[in-house]
């Protein structure tokens, strides 16, 4: 408080001699100096001599703020490193097989193409440096206690010559001489390989590899990581000599791509010489162009990621926020004496502020940054399974400079902004005076006028975000911030509407004390208690809005699978292969054999893989006219389903992805062309469909055309129909038992034990996203508990009044309980209103803008849920501290 004036001394002495003796020694005194002139600026050791003072005075407040911004920090950066880390390490990957090769020359199948001719043909090109040829084939290890979905690269001394990191280390030739495959460190360490002495080859087991429909028994030459290997150790790979992958393969003399290293400047003229040898049978391109389509198949993902980053950048800000207005009174008084008594200048006072955010921005930032790299390499580590079949991934985690650099920046921007109310005090026309006769902070208590401002802003937020869904769809996540802002501003309004209730409870009901001594002191909202609100509406808004859309992606993608493999009883595949992509070899003898097995009624031929169009890797599915449905029909977006199978079966049609006819500009009735193996191949489009859970899109059509412009007979999947009065099990066991004795690597599955492996592998897919919200929760949880302990524990001084009163302790802390219940109730269920609506916006995004199969259903029970938990935990943690602070003593009232 400000200093007694004499007049108030020489009232309360009630005596005139002793106003006489205050006169008299008043008139003793030297007279008074004149008041210190401003100073206008600081040398910059006092800044921070003055920020360490503080700190140590108040370590605690600082502490609470310096871990909000940490929380928001860790969050953003953790998913974003996570992300980003699935495209980085597979481009790491990339450079490291093809090394100082340029250009590529593709195959557009996966048995390649002959290399007799066409690899001379390469090197004879003006400007070619060097080519080298590259075997890949896609194959399942199964180890001692693992099995894992790879690439397997097969590699000889021309490649080596590019000096990319998967050869260089070797010598030229070594490998031709290896029997045996060579594991990159992270591949063994998944199928149970010992790596501790990575390098060796001592005492390694051996591993089944199932290639191509075949089965066999290879030992680990060698298992190499990152001092050999680089950033392929981390892949999801394994290397053989070319002579063994092809015997294994049966692709003699076959390869799947050239690299081509240029001389300089040469790489213009050569790419047009590659592409008239190809002659639009093979994809000449960049060697970046799989990272490219990986980007594009992560796209969505980024989106949703970039969305959640925005929600943990403003649960940062409100966490620290909340932190600033605890010791708000304290330093509004520091300050304003700092300006009266220290004689600085109101700048000086702003640089200060703005020095001591900075600083506890960076304390907080570079916590953040261990917090979120520790989430990135360990909970949110693992990259999505359901693109392996598509792309070689990567295990590493990536730290890339613009995740550092956005969360960073958003936790010192963070950071400032919550010291900015302290400012307030310095406005014209504003006295100083005031600072001490108040313990609130600056502009506290939330005038009605202003909670009607803010949710009519809330409103134009929220009509503003579904404008941008309705007339701008692509920017669908840019209405989720907006919806996330709207939810922070319409706090106020459901707080009063909540106090408003419980007042009405109140009156009807005296004989709830308890209840009456909260409502009192929530009338007098302040921005402490809506900040609070705020930060749990915050959390619970992202939660149930990426949660209620995680839900209705699941439900749209189980849906779509049960047409999917609803075609047949029983299914002959791969292990792990979920969208029958790797296509095997199988003669006519061993056809009429696995028909032959007592309860098959009939066994058909699927076809499938992917196919490069522009920047997508297209999942191409081929079924034979005989299928019971040949397009999904719940994913049709524009045509019928009967009308699309009798065209699709007639030849000549395919049914496409939304996504996919956007980007090439075409309707139902139009025609597409696609780069087939055999050279461009012209279609009618039957009808468009969801991207049938895979992002780049995917092309229904018909096996017959499948197999003859790609020129192939073997098939990626058998599907087998049951006779009457067969069981599944029965015929799936002597189906396995008939394959073994064929020595096959191919599996017998049930149509249920298919769709529950692609149900399980799309929810690993989407595992993180639950993880998301999960850790959303949990650190809105912890930090709203924290903050509302600190502030329960800086009212004992009213609590000690109370005890003063004759009110009981048991009678403080319900108080106190039904308080912070109010308070965080008000935050959460605007959270879990505005979240319903962002679900609703981010599954129109999954719907218009990349095509998934959605089943939307309004999260309402998720939500209700989420509120229910997020309350309830709250309440728990602040329980004990509140339990303490309502034993304080009466007699404290005179200490505190």
């Amino acid at each position: 408080m400000a200093p007694r004036s004499f007049s108030s001394l020489t009232t309360n002495a009630q005596s005139a001699p002793l106003t006489a003796f205050c006169i008299f020694a008043m008139a003793a005194l030297p007279p008074e100096k004149p008041p210190a002139r401003r100073t206008s600026s600081m040398r910059p050791y006092g800044y921070f001599d003055l920020t360490l003072a503080r700190l140590r005075a108040h370590p605690f407040h600082e502490l609470l703020a310096a871990t909000g911004i940490a929380i928001g920090v860790a969050l953003a950066l953790a998913v974003l490193t996570a992300n980003s880390s699935v495209s980085r390490s597979s481009e790491e990957i990339v450079r490291g097989v093809t090394g100082a090769a340029t250009l590529q020359v593709q195959a557009r199948s996966g048995n390649g193409v002959p290399a007799e001719d066409l690899l001379p043909r390469v090197r004879a090109i003006p400007g070619v440096e060097r080519a080298a040829a590259l075997l890949e084939q896609h194959a399942v290890l199964v180890g001692p206690s693992g099995t894992q979905s790879v690439n397997v690269v097969a590699v000889d001394a021309d490649l080596a010559a590019l000096s990319g990191q998967l050869t260089r280390s070797f010598a030229a030739g070594a490998l031709s001489l290896t029997r045996g495959v060579v594991l990159p460190k992270a591949t063994a360490t998944a199928i149970g390989i010992p790596t501790s002495d990575a390098g060796t080859q001592a005492g390694l087991p051996a591993v089944r590899i199932e290639l191509r429909g075949h089965a066999a028994t290879v030992p680990v030459a060698l298992v190499v990581g990152p001092d050999t290997l680089g950033p392929v150790a981390d892949a999801r790979a394994a290397v053989m000599s070319v002579p063994q992958l092809r015997a294994i393969s049966a692709l003699p003399d076959r390869i799947s791509r050239i690299l081509v290293q240029t001389e300089p400047g040469r790489e213009r003229a050569v790419r047009a010489q590659l592409e008239r040898l190809a002659g639009g049978r093979l994809t000449v391109a960049d060697v970046n162009a799989e990272p490219r389509m990986l980007d594009e198949a992560l796209k969505p993902t980024g989106q949703a990621t970039s969305f959640f980053a925005i929600v943990a950048a403003l649960l940062g800000f409100l966490l620290a926020f909340n932190a600033v207005l605890l010791s708000a009174p304290e330093r509004r008084r520091w300050l304003a004496d700092l300006i009266t008594i220290n004689g600085a200048s109101p700048r000086t006072v702003v640089a200060l502020v703005l020095v001591q955010s900075l600083l506890l921005g960076v304390v907080g930032s570079a916590i953040g940054v261990v917090l979120g790299l520790v989430l990135a390499t360990g909970l949110l580590h693992e990259s999505p399974d359901y693109l392996a079949p598509a792309f070689t991934l990567g295990s590493r985690t990536v730290i890339s400079p613009v995740p550092l650099l956005v969360s960073v920046s958003a936790g010192l921007l963070a950071c400032v902004l919550a010291s900015a109310p302290l400012l307030l005090d310095l406005r014209p026309g504003r006295s100083l005076e005031s600072v001490y006769d108040s313990d609130e902070d600056p502009g506290q208590a939330l005038a009605r006028g202003t909670t009607l401002r803010l949710l009519v802003a809330a409103a134009a937020l929220i009509v503003g975000a579904l404008a941008i869904l309705a007339f701008l769809p692509s920017a669908a996540l840019v209405a989720c911030g907006l919806f996330a802002v709207a939810t922070v501003f319409a706090v106020p309004a459901t707080f009063l509407a909540i106090v408003a209730g419980a007042s009405a409870i109140e009156r009807r009901s005296p004989r709830l004390v308890m209840l009456s001594v909260a409502v009192r002191e929530l009338r007098a909202t302040t921005l402490r208690s809506l900040a609070l609100a705020a930060t749990g509406a915050v959390a619970v808004f992202g939660a149930v809005a990426i949660g209620g859309a995680r839900q209705d992606l699941l439900r749209g993608i189980e849906a779509y699978t049960d047409d999917y493999v609803g075609t047949a009883d029983l299914w002959i595949i791969h292990a792990r292969d979920n969208q029958a992509t790797n296509a095997f070899p199988i003669n006519r003898a061993d056809l009429d054999r696995l028909a032959a097995v007592p309860g098959v009624r009939a066994v058909r031929s699927y076809y499938g893989g992917f196919l490069d169009i522009g920047d997508r890797r297209v999942w191409v599915i081929a079924r034979p006219s005989s299928d019971r449905a040949l397009v999904p029909p719940s994913q049709m977006r524009d045509g019928t389903a009967a009308r699309a199978d009798a065209r699709i079966r007639s030849g000549g049609w395919a049914s496409i992805s939304e996504q996919l006819a956007s980007t090439l500009d075409t309707k139902v009735g139009d025609t597409i062309t696609l780069p087939t193996p055999t050279g461009p191949r012209r279609l009618k489009v039957a009808s468009t469909t969801s991207n049938l859970g895979w992002s780049p899109g995917a092309v229904v059509m018909n096996a017959a055309d499948y197999r003859a412009w790609w020129d192939t007979d073997d098939p990626s999947a058998l599907q087998v129909d049951l006779a009457a009065g067969a069981t599944a099990q029965t015929v799936a066991r002597t189906l396995t038992e008939e394959l073994a004795d064929m020595r096959s690597g191919l599996h017998v599955q049930t149509a249920e034990q298919r769709r529950d492996g692609i149900v399980t592998s799309a929810r690993s897919g989407l595992a993180r996203l639950g993880q998301i919200s999960t850790l959303l929760l949990i650190s809105a949880c912890l930090a709203m508990a924290a903050a509302l302990g600190a502030a329960i524990w800086q009212r004992r001084p009213r609590l000690a009044e109370d005890a003063l009163l004759g009110v009981l302790p048991i009678e403080r802390w319900r108080a106190l309980l039904i308080e912070s219940a109010l308070v965080v109730g008000a935050g959460c269920l605007t959270g879990a209103v505005v979240g319903v609506l962002g679900q609703i916006v981010i599954d129109r995004y999954l719907v218009d803008i990349t095509g998934f199969p959605v089943d939307i259903v309004i999260a309402t029970w998720p939500a209700l849920v989420t509120f229910t938990l997020v309350l309830a935990s709250a309440m728990v943690v602040v329980a004990i501290p509140g339990w303490f602070a309502a034993r304080v003593s009466a007699e404290r009232a005179f200490d505190l």
